[in-house]
Parts: structure tokens; C-alpha cells; sequence
């Protein structure tokens, strides 16, 4: 059984018995604020952000760690705005085509607190906290995972993670296994190269970091000739080109700041003991994995601000739903003294707790779509509208799919027999079906990665190739073109998908959509985590999750697909086509405009036509909002929102 909030504004904190969720049994101070806010599902796998790749590492990283530029929190469409920099960064075009940022940062940004600093007082960030964060991501000790996100884009950062990486592996007291894995090395780096273009240039910066590498040691002091410190607040970061995508990554959590201390202290337990800039704190026993995480106010956090700035389309929400969104306007953030997060699998529990008044708010669950909501006119039925619970829509960046590994012999590969299986079993899935079924067909059925409302979408959700279901007889025939007629000599499918909502009712679907036409399943409904790590590790043949875009530009998705991004990084589909990757490094260049949109419908196509996934489903997430939970404005482009909220406990049930 779970405590009410008793009485004078004392908050109780509850625990879940069994399959639910749990929080850290602890009582509110007088005068404290407290929220309660659900992460739906098994929570973060590390908190450290170099290892974070999923939106539940990134809800978790974004509340203890700032990036250098952040999303206006109440401006549609997004817009970006300083984060830990004083100003905007200043961008110079070169004449050989690179281009230069300059950044300056804040003077007064200190991180956390704690025994890996001098006397436990977290000192000032300063320019080489910035680089060495980002160099982190090209430490194999990481597995690379993030690399994915700065990837090519900076002048002589490829150069170094090539070398750095091959020096770990080699033996300090063996000079020749140094020059043996650089030849290696530098023979690797020069195929790649070959193959995009400019050979002589990669050659040169390569040649250049040997010159720092060091056997056994990845160097973090080692250069990169792209990565220029100016003095403690200011630095330059050298584009290879003008990629336009940049400043949306700046604002990605992968990229944020840590001290070289504390990850040096802490070693492997830096994703358990994380220190960083932000907001909030994680003490010791404020996270314990599958149960819950709760956040503490940073006592030392720089001054900051509600904003004033509020968008048009926003103003008119809040009107519309009351959520006073403007009238907390130059209050110092965060907030809140504290905000607490359990972690819920199973969604009934989560419900129950949200009806009881124990959170803040709910992604309303499929299952209670009817429950909660006039089908009709979309509004808050009276039940809940009485109560003051708000309603609020999210259209998302919404890619949900059904996704195979390119390099498994069964389902992957290029030739026609695999790509005839692939588009098979993608003719038997009835998408339509699982919107109705599963989402009450508020879900816009579309093909492609691209998702609606970024260049590239097809009109009205259909592309010019298509393979979405269900076509039975199509799916059939080509199963027989494939050299399984019926399904004959096709061993088990191995299929993961994650545990939680509806996820075992929709596996169930799609198990008889393929048994339709002879091919068999073998689900593994595992924790969402431990899908990933399976679909990082290229266990899983076919796997199914939803990805929402980094940022507003469908290069986020299109870079799903990119070969130099294969697992662990973001092209979990392991996808390997030079034409592709030739026409996705040409549009990182290109500016908005009808040029990159055919490139982007053209690289669309191509991944359709592979059938590397089944899809797509764009999500409108139903948020309700209970009365006592303030300033919280719904989204899932960016994450580091929770400094924004506030609690009126007079308004929480009895």
C-alpha cells in the first residue's frame, strides 16, 4: 500500500510494493518543495553522459550536467539560447571552406561540490573542461558510443581519435607494437578517407597526432589542431566544413561538461557518483537503478532565470489549459528544492499513482486513452476537468519502427533474396492496425525515418516507394523470391523489444502478422535497457523502439544510417551503403532549401527501398497535468526542463 500526502503541506514520499515503482522513503522539510514526476520505464543506464544514448539517460544527465547551448523553454519553433556561455557563439567563414566558433564562457559556472575538489568546493569550468569533455567521446574506455554525435566534424578530432585509440592497445615496453598498430592504423584511416574524399588531408592531420601519441595512454592533453584554447573562458572550435546541424548538437546532452577530477576519482563509478554543472545533484543513494532517482538542488548554481520570453503559440496554450505558464517570470531557477523520479514498467501502477495525486503529471497510457479522454472533441473528460487536471497535446519527432540488423546472415545484407525477406515481413505488418489497436489511432502512419513536420517527409505520410502493409499476397511472393516459400527453411526471427505499456499485446500482434505468411517470431521482451545493450552488442536480429529526433533538422534521423555510425553509436541497424553515406555527407553542408530536401527525400528512399525498417508511427503524447504541478510546459525535444517547475502543495489531495 502507498501514503497519502498528509496534511499541512508535509509532503510524504511513498514506495511501491512489487512490480511498481518505488521512491526513497524520506519526509519533506517544512518549507521544502518537492515534486513528484514519473520516468516511464526501468530509468537511465548510466549517468554519465558520455555513455547515455537513450531519452531516459538524457532526462536523468540533463538535470545534473549543462551543454554550452540550450532550448528556449517556452519559444516555438525551438530556438537556441547561451547555456554556459556568456553570448552566442561568433561564426567566421574560412576561405579553404572550414569554419570557425568562437565561444565565450560564462565567469560564473562552478561544478558541484565534492571530495574530488580541493577542500570539497567545486571550482570554476574553464575552456579545457570543454574539450576535455568532448574528448571522452573518443576514448574506446567508453565504447564509443557517442562518438557518432561530433563524428567528422571537427578538423583533426578523427586524426586523434584514430591514434589516441590505437595507442591504448599497444605495450609500453614493446616500442614496436606502436609503430606496428599506427601502420595498421593509418592503412584503416586512409580507405575511409579514400572513400569520401580527402585522402591527402586525413593523411596529414594523422601523421600529425602520431607525433603526441604516447603506448598504452590515451592522451586527453594531446592536441587537436581543431581545438583552440584562447585563454580560461575563451576558446575556438574549427568546422572541417560548415555543417548547419552544429549548433543544434551543441545543445545535446552527450556534449555536456564534466570536470577531468571527478572522472579521474571515480574512474568507472563516475556514472554512478555523477558531478557536473547543472541545476540538480544526485547524492549517494538518490539513485538506485530500476527503482528510482531523486534530484537534489545544487546549492552553488549560477544565477539563472525563468524566462520572460514566451511564443505566441505557447502563450495561447497556457491560456487555453491554464497553466500560467508567463507568471513566473525572473524567479531564480531551479525552483524546486528537490524533484523525485520512480521508475514505472507497468503503466497501471503509474496511472493509480497520478490519480491519487502522487505525481505530477502522466504521459496518459494507451489503455487509459477512453478513460481519460472524449474521443470526439480530444478534451479532458469531466471526471478529470473537475478535479483541475490539465490536458495537454505533444505532437513529437516521432520515428517508432521495427528495425533489422544489417550484418545478421539471416535478415541482413544487400543482395535480393534478404532485401525480398525484409520487405516480406515488412508487407505483413498492418501499421494501421497497430495504431487503432494500441494507440487509438491518434498516430500518423508514414513512411520512411523522417518524421512529420521536418524536410523530407513524404506528402500526406506516402513516399514514392513504399512497402507498408498489410499486402498479404505481395508479402508472399516475395517470401517464395526470397527462397522461403511459405516460410520453409526460415529458421526463428529473434526479436527484441522492451517490457512495459502495451508492449506485450503489441509483440503479440506482430507475431501473428508474420505468422500470416510463415515467418516466426521469437520475442525477447526484456527491460529497455537491456534491449539496447543487446542492439549495441548486434545480438538482436530484428528490434523495435521509437526515436525522437535530436534536434528539428531530419539529418538526426538520416544519421541513424550513416556506416561510420554503426553500433554502439546511433545506426543501430548496423546499415553499410556507400551511396548512401556519399549523399548524407553531401547534405551536412547544404543549407535549407528545396537542394538538401530532394537529397534528404533521395537518402529517404533508399533506406525504403533496403527495407532496413519497418515504418513509421509518429506518436501525439496525451500529457495530464495534475493542479499542483506549475510552470511545467510538455516536451521531449529537449530534457533539462525540470529547473522550470514549481509545486503548489494547498492544491494536492488530502
Amino acid at each position: 500500500m502507498m501514503s497519502s500526502v498528509a496534511k499541512c503541506g508535509v509532503l510524504l514520499v511513498w514506495c511501491a510494493v512489487g512490480a511498481g515503482a518505488a521512491m526513497a522513503q524520506t519526509q519533506a522539510a517544512p518549507g521544502e518543495r518537492v515534486a513528484q514526476v514519473p520516468i516511464r520505464t526501468d530509468g537511465p543506464k548510466s549517468l554519465d553522459p558520455v555513455k547515455g544514448s537513450t531519452q531516459y539517460d538524457n532526462q536523468a544527465c540533463s538535470q545534473i550536467f549543462d551543454s554550452l547551448v540550450q532550448y528556449k523553454y517556452l519559444v516555438r519553433p525551438l530556438e537556441i539560447e547561451p547555456c554556459l556561455i556568456s553570448e552566442m557563439p561568433v561564426i567566421t567563414e574560412n576561405s579553404d571552406g572550414t569554419q570557425t566558433w568562437r565561444f565565450k564562457l560564462r565567469d560564473d559556472v562552478r561544478f558541484h561540490d565534492d571530495a574530488c575538489f580541493a577542500g570539497g568546493q567545486g571550482r570554476k569550468v574553464r575552456s579545457g573542461d570543454v574539450f576535455y569533455s568532448w574528448k571522452r567521446l573518443a576514448d574506446p574506455k567508453y565504447e564509443l558510443e557517442n562518438w557518432w554525435v561530433i563524428e567528422g566534424l571537427v578538423v583533426g578530432f578523427d586524426a586523434y581519435k584514430a591514434v589516441q585509440g590505437a595507442a591504448v592497445g599497444t605495450n609500453p615496453e614493446d616500442p614496436a607494437s606502436m609503430g606496428a598498430a599506427m601502420n595498421k592504423t593509418r592503412e584503416k584511416v586512409r580507405t575511409q578517407a579514400e572513400a569520401s574524399g580527402g585522402a591527402d588531408a586525413a593523411m596529414v592531420m594523422f601523421d600529425e597526432a602520431v607525433t603526441h601519441a604516447k603506448p598504452g595512454v590515451f592522451d586527453y592533453d594531446a592536441p587537436v589542431s581543431g581545438l583552440k584554447v584562447i585563454n580560461d573562458l575563451e576558446f575556438e572550435v574549427l568546422l572541417t566544413k560548415p555543417v548547419q546541424q552544429f549548433r543544434w548538437k551543441l545543445a545535446q546532452f552527450q556534449l555536456s561538461v564534466v570536470p577531468r577530477e571527478a572522472v579521474e576519482k571515480y574512474g568507472e563509478q563516475f556514472g554512478a557518483h555523477p558531478v557536473g554543472t547543472g541545476p540538480y545533484m544526485v547524492k549517494d543513494g538518490d539513485w538506485q537503478p530500476g527503482r528510482f532517482i531523486n534530484f537534489t538542488r545544487n546549492p552553488t548554481y549560477r544565477p539563472e532565470f525563468y524566462p520572460s520570453q514566451i511564443g505566441p503559440d505557447v502563450a495561447e496554450a497556457a491560456r487555453d489549459t491554464k497553466l500560467g505558464l508567463d507568471q513566473a517570470a525572473g524567479k531564480r531557477l531551479p525552483i524546486l528544492d528537490r524533484v523525485e523520479c520512480p521508475f514505472y514498467v507497468p503503466d497501471p501502477v503509474m496511472w493509480l499513482d497520478f490519480e491519487s495525486g502522487k505525481l505530477g503529471f502522466v504521459q496518459i497510457p494507451a489503455e487509459y486513452f477512453d478513460k481519460a479522454i472524449n474521443r470526439r472533441t480530444l478534451k479532458m473528460k469531466p471526471a478529470y476537468a473537475s478535479k483541475g487536471v490539465t490536458l495537454f497535446p505533444v505532437p513529437l519527432l516521432d520515428f517508432i519502427f521495427r528495425g533489422f540488423n544489417m550484418e545478421d546472415p539471416i535478415v541482413g545484407g544487400y543482395d535480393e533474396k534478404r532485401k525480398k525477406l525484409r520487405q516480406a515481413i515488412s508487407l505483413a505488418f498492418d501499421l494501421d492496425e497497430m495504431n487503432e489497436s494500441f494507440y487509438n489511432s491518434t498516430n500518423i502512419v508514414y513512411d520512411g525515418p523522417i518524421p512529420p513536420g521536418l524536410d523530407g517527409f513524404p506528402a500526406n505520410g506516402d513516399a514514392p516507394v513504399s512497402y507498408r502493409g498489410p499486402d498479404l499476397a505481395r508479402a508472399r511472393r516475395l517470401l517464395a523470391e526470397a527462397g522461403y516459400p511459405g516460410g520453409k527453411g526460415l529458421p526463428e526471427i529473434l526479436y527484441y523489444s522492451s517490457r512495459g505499456g502495451n508492449q506485450e499485446e503489441q509483440t503479440q500482434a506482430e507475431l501473428l502478422f508474420c505468422k500470416s505468411i510463415g515467418v516466426r517470431l521469437k520475442p525477447r521482451l526484456v527491460d529497455f535497457s537491456e534491449m539496447i545493450e543487446a542492439v549495441n552488442k548486434k545480438i538482436a536480429m530484428m528490434f523495435g523502439y521509437a526515436w525522437g529526433s535530436d534536434y528539428p533538422d531530419a539529418e538526426s534521423n538520416l544519421a541513424m544510417f550513416y556506416s561510420r555510425n554503426k553500433a554502439p553509436g546511433s545506426n543501430t541497424f548496423n546499415y553499410d551503403r556507400p551511396e548512401y553515406d556519399r549523399m548524407y555527407e553531401r547534405s551536412r553542408t547544404m543549407p535549407p532549401g528545396p537542394g538538401r530536401t530532394k537529397l534528404y527525400e533521395q537518402m529517404r528512399d533508399t533506406l525504403i527501398e533496403d527495407c532496413v525498417v519497418i515504418g513509421s508511427l509518429a506518436r501525439t503524447r496525451f500529457y495530464a497535468i495534475n493542479p499542483w504541478l506549475k510552470n511545467f510546459k510538455p516536451t521531449e525535444d529537449f530534457q533539462n526542463w525540470y529547473k522550470y517547475l514549481d509545486v503548489d502543495d494547498t492544491k494536492r489531495q488530502p
